[in-house]
Parts: C-alpha cells; structure tokens; sequence
C-alpha cells in the first residue's frame, strides 16, 4: 500500500509521482480493508511503504482495522525521519518487519535527502530498528554519484552490527527526476557486498 506525502526529495525516487499528497488517485480506505477482508485466506501479509508512511496521520489505527480482518504480518518501509512514531508502532506490536533506506553518511544525508532533515532522528530510528523490530533490513540503492568507498565505509559504521543490509541496483526510468545519475557495475555491486560482510550479519544484492 503506497502512501503519498514525504518529508526527503531524493533525486533517484522512484514513487516521485507520490511525494505531493495532493496527487488525484487516492484509494478509499474501505476499499482497502474490503480487498483484505475477500483475500484473507490468500494473502499473508501487507507491506506499507510510499513515500513516506510514518507522515500519515491516523497509520496505527489503520493497521488495527487491518488486524481485525486477519492477523495479517505488516512490513514498514521508512526513511528513518520519524523514530517516535515508529517505536510507538514497534512497542504495540504492530509490526513484524521493518526496511528502513540508509541515504548516504550522516555528513551526506542533506545532501542526498536534499532537504534539512534532523541526523539525530535518523541515528535513534537506525538504534530502535537494530533493538526492538522483531525482524528488519537496512538497505541503500547505490549510486555512484553518491557512495564512493569512503562514503560506503562511513554508511557502513553507521549500521555496524545489523542483521541484515540489501544493496539495491539504481536503474532509470521516467519517475526519476534525475537523469544524469549512474548505476553501479555487477562486478563494483559485489565488491561493496563484500566489504559490507565485514560489518553486516547478511549482505543481499537486489537488481
């Protein structure tokens, strides 16, 4: 379930279309529990991404309603921006997995994030991630433009220790705003997840 509205501007978003919570297709939240409600005995879970949903008034009452039709496993994908919010989910229980975007280093996230964002927020979202999700990932779309080896080294301190950190192919399309970033290699992708294994329990390539 894609929720509009997002507090970052990356340039490499690909749900750019979503940022602006005044986009024209919205979904009624009855349909949604209805479609849940019809394949509860198909579906297992439900991933609540965006842009980003911890901007969403109202989440945790939605995910009750959600609970109520099945105990349905929830996945949350943020950037990190909202570490209270997400704890207060975390402590009712309400979610099973959490993917949590790592940007950049801290002395790069404005940068990349390309707006004033507070870097304290993202360190305590990093630490209640790593403490209290029953099961998570951290995960970086690489770009060259962005993480150089000094950079990665730098991200990698940062999430020292975590169970579990996916780096993820950049590809182009229509939906990035940016036109002139570069992908990683197969072959520099693989080189990153080997360093990254000195630091991280599981390194996975998604392309």
């Amino acid at each position: 379930m894609f929720f509009s509205g997002c507090n970052f501007d990356c340039a490499y978003c690909h749900n750019a279309g979503i940022i602006d919570t005044k986009q024209e297709h919205k979904i009624d939240e009855q349909e949604v529990l209805d479609f849940l409600h019809k394949r509860k005995n198909i579906l297992e879970g439900v991933c609540l991404t965006g842009a980003e949903c911890l901007m969403s008034g109202g989440l945790e009452q939605f995910i009750l309603k959600i609970k109520a039709i099945k105990d349905y496993k929830i996945k949350l994908d943020t950037n990190g921006a909202y570490p209270d919010a997400l704890k207060q989910l975390l402590d009712k229980g309400l979610v099973d997995y959490v993917a949590m975007d790592i940007k950049g280093s801290l002395e790069n996230y404005l940068k990349i994030a390309r707006v004033n964002i507070n870097i304290d927020a993202i360190k305590k979202s990093i630490d209640i991630i790593k403490t209290h999700a029953p099961d998570y990932e951290f995960r970086t779309t690489l770009i060259k433009e962005y993480h150089s080896k000094a950079e990665f080294f730098s991200m990698l301190d940062l999430i020292k220790g975590a169970k579990r950190y996916a780096l993820q192919e950049y590809i182009k399309s229509e939906n990035v705003r940016a036109k002139d970033l570069t992908a990683f290699s197969k072959e520099e992708t693989d080189e990153y997840a080997g360093l990254a294994k000195e630091y991280i329990k599981e390194v996975l390539i998604r392309n």
